[in-house]
């Protein structure tokens, strides 16, 4: 839809004329009001550790983390996904000393 603007002068004659379109902007995909909260550092510090423990340490580390989560970065994984990786790791730890 567009909308013409005309200013004129005291004898009728356009001075000014200005056009506007309406663009429909389309709604972003993402509700960032539901976006849920990245990965912590302290998360992250602590599956570093986790995996120090392990023998696992450095870019060895970094690797196995992001295989671990399918991730090509570490900024990929949510809150929610390391606190379960967290839990399965420490289950799987423990299991191990039994």
């Amino acid at each position: 839809m567009e909308k013409v603007i005309e200013i004129l002068d005291a004898f009728g004659r356009i001075l000014v004329k200005i056009r506007i379109r309406e663009i429909k902007e389309i709604p972003e995909e993402k509700n960032f009001s539901n976006q849920e909260e990245m990965m912590t550092e302290a998360q992250k510090r602590y599956l570093f550790r986790l995996l120090a423990e392990q023998g696992i340490e450095g870019e060895a580390a970094y690797e196995h983390l992001k295989k671990l989560f399918k991730v090509d970065s570490l900024k990929e994984i949510t809150k929610t996904e390391a606190s379960e990786k967290i839990s399965q790791i420490l289950k799987e730890l423990k299991e191990g000393e039994s």
